[in-house]
C-alpha cells in the first residue's frame, strides 16, 4: 500500500513502485491506496496495472473481530513471503501496513469485517515478465 497512485507513461527503464491497497468490504467505505483514503467510487488503479493484466501481485484475506485483526502478524508474514516468491518488493514495512489496516478499519467504523490486502507490481513495460524481474529456472 503505498507508492504513488498517479501512474504516468513510462519513458525510461525506471519502474514506479508497486501499488498496494487495503479494502474492507462494506456498502459505503473508504479504500486505502498508496497512503491515501478514497471514497469507494473514486478508488482507482490503472488499467495497465500488472495485477489486472497478468495477475501479477499478491493478496491476503484477513478478518477482524471486535476491532482486533485476527492473527495480523501471521497474515503479514504470509503476504511478505508470497511477494518474495514472485520477486515483488512491498513498498512499506509490516508495521506501516498494520497501521494502514487499522486506520482503514477505524475510518470505516468497522469492528467485525473482512479485509483484503492487495499488492501489485503496478504499471510496467508490456509483457508478462516486468523489466528488472529476475527469471527463475
Amino acid at each position: 500500500m503505498l507508492s504513488s497512485l498517479n501512474v504516468k507513461q513510462q519513458t525510461t527503464n525506471h519502474r514506479p513502485p508497486p501499488i498496494c491497497y487495503c479494502h474492507v468490504i462494506q456498502t459505503s467505505l473508504q479504500i486505502y491506496i498508496n497512503g491515501a483514503l478514497y471514497d469507494k467510487e473514486d478508488a482507482k488503479i490503472s488499467v495497465y496495472d500488472h495485477g489486472l493484466l497478468y495477475g501479477d501481485g499478491v493478496f491476503e484475506g484477513i478478518r477482524s473481530y471486535g476491532g482486533k485483526v485476527f492473527r495480523l502478524d501471521e497474515h503479514l508474514d504470509r503476504l511478505w513471503n508470497s511477494a518474495k516468491a514472485i520477486i515483488l518488493e512491498i513498498p512499506m514495512n509490516k508495521a506501516d501496513m498494520a497501521k494502514a489496516i487499522y486506520d482503514t478499519l477505524e475510518v470505516n467504523k468497522i469492528k467485525d469485517g473482512y479485509i483484503r490486502v492487495v499488492v501489485t507490481r503496478a504499471w510496467a513495460a508490456w509483457g508478462s515478465i516486468p523489466t528488472g524481474a529476475a527469471i527463475r529456472k
